[in-house]
């Protein structure tokens, strides 16, 4: 088959739920800033235009306007294999018993917002039988903990040939030209 199949995972950042996390812990006490998600979907779609023209890409969005659960992720891994995943989102590094973890933003079935520990994040991937090629986690810290094995190892070790994050801090504009 040579369709690339792309998944492209962009939360919901304005929730009309809350915006802010309260006691959760994984973004901290202030305000969740919402992303520029559809303008950084729309420069992906414009750069691989022409492969779905020619019905060689096949680009599924999930988000930014609706809920994205970890259920969603995990059904549309699971039947659609794609070989590309792009997270477009928050994440955060969560110091726990002694261990410091890297934690993703999505949302819950309600719309609130919900910090998804790495090991969780990690288990969208555990079982799958044809893993993504290639992994862009386009979100503040994404590669671990500096302290850690990382997040990026521990998906390598799952069989994904390739995945790009962020070891700091990234800005929504630096994150668009990313």
């Amino acid at each position: 088959e040579n369709l690339l199949r792309i998944l492209i995972i962009a939360p919901n950042t304005r929730s009309p739920k809350e915006k802010s996390l309260g006691g959760m812990g994984c973004i901290g006490e202030k305000e969740i800033p919402e992303l520029a998600s559809e303008e950084e979907i729309n420069l992906l779609r414009g750069d691989l235009n022409d492969l779905e023209i020619e019905g060689l890409a096949d680009i599924k969005v999930l988000g930014p306007d609706k809920i994205v659960t970890l259920e969603d992720i995990r059904i549309e891994l699971e039947e659609n294999s794609p070989h590309v995943v792009h997270y477009i989102g928050h994440s955060h590094i969560v110091k726990e018993n002694d261990k410091e973890t890297t934690h993703f933003l999505l949302n819950n079935q309600d719309g609130s917002f919900r910090c998804v520990a790495e090991r969780l994040f990690l288990n969208l991937f555990l079982h799958l039988n044809n893993t993504p090629r290639l992994l862009v986690l386009n979100s503040c810290f994404s590669s671990g903990s500096p302290i850690s094995a990382g997040l990026q190892q521990k998906i390598l070790s799952l069989g994904t040939k390739a995945v790009l994050a962020m070891r700091s801090k990234v800005f929504d504009f630096h994150a668009r030209e990313f």
